[in-house]
């Protein structure tokens, strides 16, 4: 048996049952991530067409003072 051979753990169906079941559990957690950068995205989307709506009510308004 070589240095390589030892180095490498023999895999069993338990182990490879964890690994795969670890693997489902972070593909999991990933796919909330990404909902929740969506949900974020959609958010900041939303609250920056408020802040340009308010910003053009305000010009509309600067421009009706300017010309009373």
């Amino acid at each position: 048996m070589t240095v390589e051979e030892k180095d490498i753990p023999e895999l069993t169906t338990a182990s490879f049952r964890e690994t795969f079941l670890m693997l489902q559990d972070g593909e999991k957690a990933m796919e909330e991530l990404e909902n929740k950068v969506d949900q974020m995205e959609k958010n900041m989307e939303s609250l920056l067409a408020q802040i340009e709506k308010m910003e053009q009510e305000n010009n509309t308004k600067d421009t009706n003072d300017t010309k009373e």
